[in-house]
Order: C-alpha cells, then structure tokens, then sequence
C-alpha cells in the first residue's frame, strides 16, 4: 500500500489560493444571491479586492474600494462608479461575505504542522473576546454598555488551538457576557483537550459540560464564589479559603475541592501559590483607592487573598502539575498578543461606514483577511519551533507577509498559480523573523517545552 505523502508548504497554500477560485468563490456567491444576473462586478473579483484591501489600506473609503476595483475591471473595458458599489453592498454580499468567511475558517494546517508542545492535551484552547465601538445607529443590531459607552459595539468572541491554529469565531453585540450559557466556547473543546480562559468566562455550568465530555480546564478561581469540602460525615461544607491561605506552611498547596452546580457538586483541583510581596503592592494599592474614591471600607480579607494566585482544574496531577498551572495560564495572554495585532495591523476596530451592510462587509473582509493572514503566520510559527526549535516573532513576520500581500490579490484573479509562489516567497521571509535570545527574557514556547517534555 503505497503511503500518502503529508502536505508541503506549497499544498497548505495552494488550500488557500483554492479558497479564491474563480467557479467555487462565484458558486458561493450565486447561492448567497449575491450574483443573480451577469454583472461586470463578480463575486470572485468583489470579494478578492475588497477582502485583500484591508490590508493595503485597512480601513478603505469606497472611493479607494472603487478605484481598487476600476483597476481589475478596466482588464475587461469596464469600470464601476461608488455609487455603483455602495448599491452592491447589501445583504446579499453581507451573506456572501459570511459564507466566505466560513470556508475560510475551515482552513486547517497540515497534521503535521501540529505544534510539538503539550502533548498530554489533544488541544490547548484558547478562548477571550475583543470589543470595539460602531455608529450608535447600529445599536438595535450590536448593543453596547451604554452609560459613558458607545450605545454600538461589536465584541468578537474567538477561540484557537494553540497546537494546531484551529479556529473558531462569533460576533455578538458589545453587551454581550463572555460567560454566557450557550456562547458555543464548550461546544468547540474537543475531548481531551484543556481550555483556557479568564474570569470572565468563569460559569460552573461550563466547567461542568467539558468534565462530562472528557475536556480540561484551567481557570483563575473567582473570589465571591464558595468551594466546598466534604466533612467526616460525607456533609458538603464551605472551605474558609481565607483561614486556609493564612496556614499555609509552603510556597503551594492544592486541595480537592467541590463547586456547586444547582443541586449537583463538581469536583475539582484548587491549587494556591504564593505570591511575592513585591507583587502584590499594586492591586493591594489600587483596592485601597478604589474603596477611598468610592466611599467603602477596605475588605478585611483582600490582601490575604491577593497574596496568592488560586486556579481550579480537572486535569489530573500527572497531565496538570500544581506546579506548573501559572506557567501554563500565562500562556492565555498570547490571546490579547492576537487582538493588538489585529488591531494596530488590520485596524479591526475601525470599521468604515454607518450603514449596517457596509459595517457588517468590512468587518467580515477584515476577519477574512486577518484569519487566512494568521493560518500563514500559525504555519510558519509551527514551523519555526518543530524544526529548529526557535520562537517566531508573529508582529515582525505579519508586517513581512503584508508586503507580499499587496500583489495577491491580482494574481488571484489572473494568475492564481503564481499567487502561490508569492506567498511561498512571503513564508520563507516570514521564516527569518525570529525572537532574539534574552538572558534575562524567556519565551512561551521554550517555557512550556522545558515544563512539559
């Protein structure tokens, strides 16, 4: 039997290029109703430039749009006005757009792109939520706080495996509480694998559902919140967690533990480590004039509490060592490192446009964009570690590939074929963009690698 060779680097992109064919890309945009007559804007040329414009211009004017386009429609003696295009931006393309975008998130790496790292978790989700504000016309669709806030905003709640560069995604509006029964985080945790979040997603609920399907997590405990022991009698009673900080005789301890869940009791892993007191001045310093500005006493029990950092897991002792929980949660800030660089490089929270076609078609170009960029970026990370075991700085090598960008998005429409050895091109420069060796500076990666192996 002869054995299926695994994908090259040339395959993966040729996935990507594949995701811009001319016949699928115009199928999609038929089935939307995007397209329902012939037009001299198709749906494969609308969505090419208007997608790959938000990395030339990040936040294009319909003038700039237009003219982007007049470039490739005058190939065919034609052109399209603004007037023209601000027609064509209607529902249909917000549907196209999102049909699109769905496809693009179905792009996986090659299995063997899998990051080598943490090998005891199928996965190692990463899950949190960016928001920015809109026109507060848009508010009946994308509410926001309100009060001091915009009456607009959009949150995205976006999850990826850290191994893999798997991803997944849902707009809602700003009001919206991480937490939420059913905001699909659980449903996207594949059992066996380890999710990580902050406390605004911490919901027992949730903790419960990924126990039941053989999913981990990992999570910074919420203060306000009862944990339980069970005493002699087999009776549930609440764990004075801050008498037990207080005796503590060691650096770390760790506890089993019980969160009620309705009438149910969840087990779990309480791990306490100290911290030093050096760290703890600043929260302790903020607390105390947050209560003076505010008019209420100090909590008696704040500073013993913020003298320790306190996670709750149901991975095991041997897949989960109490001493290493920190080093692992640290690893969830590589989430918020993804929303500034969607942000100060794809200006994702500037969205042109008041009408909500046009915010929602922006939004969806720029996620498009930023997502098929970020498969490149996950590839050439994974690359970098399995193979020579150095780190990739994703800021530089993002800036790298954007220069390479600006000539794909013609060759996609009449040359796809050596779109590919473009972006093979951008990769082997992306390559270079290594983190420099620190002494005084450790990198995630070589962290969890030592931690871990």
């Amino acid at each position: 039997m002869k054995v299926k060779e695994k994908p090259t680097l040339d395959e993966f992109l040729g996935q990507i290029a594949r995701l811009f064919d001319k016949e699928k890309v115009e199928t999609t945009a038929r089935d939307t109703k995007f397209v329902q007559r012939q037009s001299k804007l198709t749906g494969h040329i609308f969505l090419i430039t208007y997608t790959f414009a938000m990395s030339i211009y990040a936040n294009p004017t319909l003038e700039q749009l237009s003219s982007l386009l007049d470039q490739v429609l005058d190939k065919f003696d034609q052109e399209i006005s603004r007037v023209g295009l601000h027609e064509r931006i209607n529902a249909y393309a917000v549907s196209f757009f999102e049909a699109m975008l769905a496809q693009a998130i179905a792009l996986e790496l090659p299995s063997k792109q899998t990051l080598k790292i943490l090998n005891q978790f199928v996965e190692v989700i990463i899950a949190d939520s960016t928001s920015f504000q809109v026109p507060a016309n848009l508010s009946a669709l994308f509410a926001g706080s309100g009060g001091s806030a915009s009456e607009a905003a959009i949150k995205i709640l976006f999850g990826y495996d850290l191994k893999s560069g798997r991803f997944f995604y849902q707009i809602q509006s700003g009001n919206t509480p991480d937490n939420k029964n059913g905001n699909g985080v659980v449903e996207q945790v594949r059992p066996g694998s380890l999710r990580l979040s902050d406390l605004g997603f911490f919901n027992i609920q949730s903790f419960a559902e990924l126990d039941e399907k053989g999913a981990y997590y990992l999570q910074r405990m919420k203060r306000g919140v009862n944990l339980y022991q069970r005493n002699e009698d087999g009776e549930f009673v609440v764990l004075n967690l801050v008498e037990f900080v207080k005796q503590m005789k060691s650096e770390r301890m760790e506890l089993e533990v019980y969160l009620k869940n309705g009438a149910e009791f969840l087990k779990t892993r309480l791990v306490v480590g100290k911290v030093p007191e050096k760290v703890i001045r600043q929260p302790i310093r903020g607390m105390r004039q947050c209560c003076r500005k505010k008019g209420r006493a100090f909590p008696a029990d704040y500073k013993v509490l913020a003298s320790v950092n306190t996670y709750i897991t149901n991975a095991s002792k041997q897949q989960l060592p109490s001493r290493y929980c920190l080093l692992l949660y640290r690893v969830r800030w590589q989430i918020e490192l993804i929303f500034k660089l969607w942000k100060s490089n794809f200006a994702l929270e500037r969205v042109a446009g008041v009408r909500k076609e046009r915010v929602l078609c922006t939004l969806y170009a720029k996620l498009l964009c930023i997502f098929v960029s970020s498969k490149i970026v996950f590839w050439a990370r994974n690359e970098l570690w399995n193979t020579r075991k150095e780190e990739l700085s994703e800021f530089r090598a993002v800036k790298v590939l954007q220069t390479f960008l600006s000539d794909v998005p013609r060759l996609l429409i009449f040359a796809p074929y050596k779109a590919v050895m473009v972006l093979h091109k951008g990769v082997e420069e992306m390559l270079k963009c290594v983190k420099s060796k620190q002494n005084t500076r450790r990198y995630p990666l070589e962290m969890l690698d030592e931690a871990f192996s």
